[in-house]
């Protein structure tokens, strides 16, 4: 069976966030399934206010535990089915004054338009080594923003069969379009 060709998928913690990113979504002109990981403890109105704008999605309703990764790596051996993802999450930030700056960006980079949408797919389509895209103005270093993680990337890098170096960049925010295939490792440790 041919994959399905792309899911976003938005752990919505920041519920205030929702209209900004349903706004996105509404403009999208792409075909997609999208998933939405929410806390547990939402508020039921809310929930169903979110139900309303888009009937059609795959609701979670997940311990709010690794603030986006784990929603994300819980619904992985689900987004196998899929060719791409995209994956937000409600960014605030609120420990630093770029959060709301940095959320804002990243959705432009990553879904601001069709033709963003469109233009990522593209490169998907056309540079078969490409396994990740994220916005372009904010990958960072890791050695100086690596806040003590260097174990854990060497366990998850382990656990991927990826080489692993101090001297990394990376997504900051953890927004990014993924092709699925990259992911298989993580998917396949976590059950449906």
């Amino acid at each position: 069976m041919k994959p399905k060709k792309l899911a976003i998928v938005i752990h919505l913690y920041y519920t205030e966030v929702w209209q900004e990113l349903f706004t996105y979504l509404h403009a999208l002109e792409s075909e997609y399934d999208l998933f939405i990981t929410l806390p547990k403890s939402i508020d039921k109105e809310i929930l169903d206010d979110i139900k309303a704008d888009v009937p059609d999605a795959f609701i979670s309703l997940l311990e709010n535990k690794g603030r986006d990764v784990l929603p994300f790596l819980h619904l992985l051996p689900r987004l196998m089915d899929y060719q791409y993802i995209c994956k937000l999450h409600s960014k605030k930030s609120v420990e630093i004054n770029a959060g709301d700056a940095w959320r804002k960006l990243l959705y432009y980079d990553l879904i601001g338009s069709t033709t963003t949408v469109k233009e990522n797919l593209h490169r998907f389509e056309t540079e078969a080594s490409l396994g990740i895209i994220t916005g372009k103005n904010l990958l960072l270093n890791g050695v100086h923003f690596n806040l003590d993680n260097q174990k854990n990337l060497q366990k998850l890098a382990s656990l991927a069969k990826i080489s692993f170096s101090p001297d990394y960049t990376f997504p900051a925010g953890t927004m990014f379009w993924v092709r699925s295939e990259v992911l298989v490792s993580f998917a396949s440790s976590h059950k449906r």
